[in-house]
């Protein structure tokens, strides 16, 4: 029986290539979003925010109780928001939040799950079930970057090129003319750099600036 061929190459590649992924274990730290104001000021929220209604509720620090923070819950008119620095800021901070936390972690299931799907297809000798592994993989490995806050997206992007060279050999297709790496690409999320939590009473006299 002779496994499908120009696969256990491709495997030895990638598992060469996984045994560099870091692995870190963080604390996780409170995430901090900043609330850009019409006035062009902004505050800072202490965990997320919620937008109910008219008004966004957020816990802002008002003082410190030992190590932690004391929270004071305040609303704030919708209106009052600059909603589209507030929102790119808001997918920037959860995608830090996200690297920071469970990121490696995710990221090494996925590529543990590609290395045994690769070397499943590299010891079948079943062509139309290899092949729809490989298209298995290819399609989570597609979706991937946009539902994990297009973490390490290159080089998912990278491992989505080896499953589908590997698609082009299962199909007999010639790699130049296949269409590789199907996944939408993105640009870096723009980012406002992360700040620190501010002095409390600065915050407050900012809110206490705005009218009624």
């Amino acid at each position: 029986m002779t496994a499908v061929p120009g696969m256990r190459w491709l495997l030895r590649i990638f598992v060469f290539a996984s045994l560099a992924l870091p692995l870190r274990a963080a604390e996780a730290a409170p995430t901090l979003f900043r609330i850009f104001l019409t006035d062009g000021s902004d505050v800072v929220s202490y965990g997320e925010y919620a937008r109910v209604g008219d008004d966004v509720i957020f816990s802002m620090a008002v003082g410190q109780a030992g190590d932690e923070p004391r929270l004071q819950l305040v609303t704030l008119p919708a209106l009052k928001v600059d909603w589209k620095r507030t929102d790119r800021y808001g997918d920037a901070a959860r995608a830090d939040h996200y690297a920071s936390t469970r990121g490696d972690e995710d990221f090494a299931q996925l590529s543990d799950e590609v290395a045994r799907v690769l070397n499943d297809i590299a010891l079948s000798t079943d062509r139309p079930r290899a092949l729809a592994l490989a298209q298995q993989a290819h399609d989570v490995l597609a979706k991937w970057p946009l539902e994990h806050y297009h973490y390490r997206e290159s080089e998912v992007r990278d491992i989505l090129a080896i499953i589908d060279s590997a698609i082009a050999g299962l199909r007999g297709e010639p790699v130049s003319r296949f269409d590789l790496a199907l996944v939408a690409t993105s640009e870096d999320l723009p980012r406002d750099s992360p700040k620190e939590m501010p002095p409390p009473a600065g915050q407050v006299a900012q809110l206490c600036m705005w009218p009624a």
